[in-house]
């Protein structure tokens, strides 16, 4: 026999709960489904005759089912109003989403029953993993920061004393070191700055599009000898006012993403040139 709610009692209970912003199930003592107000018809995505008389199981992940059924049974047997608790729930794509319920004893007609109000926190996860994912990125900008402090410092003893040997000593191998050593530096330089976080108080000062660029692309010089870069430069002398550090992060994530969406073999184009100013 089919076990329903239906009174003038209920009848009350659910237009309170139909205007409610959170989902409302109850279940009975055989774990279905016996009623679902209307945000939880959005919540499953589901029209209620999908839903009724249904066990909870059809909508909670297999590793939940254990934890839904001694909740349900804490409820029914004992009595017992449960606190908050994150969970899942499957809605009818096979999509899941992040929720928090709380389950307490709805009693009628002598039977007890489990009400479960159900909210969905997925935005929430969402921010809170965002947020996570910016302080880890934070942190691994303060350690390559200081990893470039630490590189840079000696690099900048060895081109002094270079600069000093040349004054006493000239030959074509100091001058490749040199050139070679202020590349070296260039690119900590360009870690460093893809590193700190952009500030709305970085100044627009005037920045070498060309120069900046070219840079750029030592960076991804270990994933460039299977790549072919052409770059197109119609004006190499090309300068505009921003900030320089958030220029530098925009073109490092086009490289990258054109590097990451190529597999195996081949090319990437860059075209630099003026348009209208």
């Amino acid at each position: 026999m089919v076990q329903t709610i239906n009174s003038i009692d209920f009848i009350e209970f659910q237009q309170v709960v139909n205007n409610l912003t959170n989902a409302i199930i109850i279940v009975n003592e055989n774990e279905e489904i016996i009623y679902c107000n209307t945000y939880g018809l959005k919540l499953f995505n589901l029209p209620i005759d999908e839903i009724l008389y249904k066990k909870i199981y059809q909508f909670v992940p297999s590793s939940q089912h254990s934890m839904a059924s001694k909740r349900i049974k804490r409820v029914i047997e004992n009595g017992e109003t449960l606190e908050l608790k994150d969970a899942k729930i499957k809605q009818s794509n096979g999509k899941l989403v992040d929720i928090e319920f709380s389950s307490v004893p709805y009693y009628f007609d002598g039977k007890v029953f489990a009400q479960i109000a159900i909210r969905d926190i997925s935005h929430r996860k969402l921010s809170e993993e965002l947020s996570s994912n910016n302080e880890r990125l934070a942190s691994i900008g303060q350690l390559a920061a200081g990893i470039v402090h630490e590189i840079k410092n000696p690099l900048t003893a060895v081109k002094g004393f270079l600069q000093l040997l040349k004054e006493s000593f000239s030959h074509s191998y100091l001058d490749t070191m040199e050139s070679e050593l202020n590349k070296a530096v260039e690119t900590l330089q360009n870690v460093l700055q893809i590193s700190r976080p952009a500030l709305k108080e970085d100044p627009f000062i005037q920045i070498d599009v060309h120069k900046e660029l070219t840079s750029i692309l030592t960076l991804f010089q270990e994933k460039l000898y299977s790549l072919e870069i052409e770059m197109d430069v119609s004006e190499s002398e090309i300068t505009i006012v921003g900030k320089r550090n958030s220029l530098i992060k925009a073109f490092f994530n086009l490289i990258k993403n054109a590097v990451e969406a190529i597999e195996g073999d081949g090319k990437i184009k860059i075209d630099l040139y003026n348009q209208d100013g």
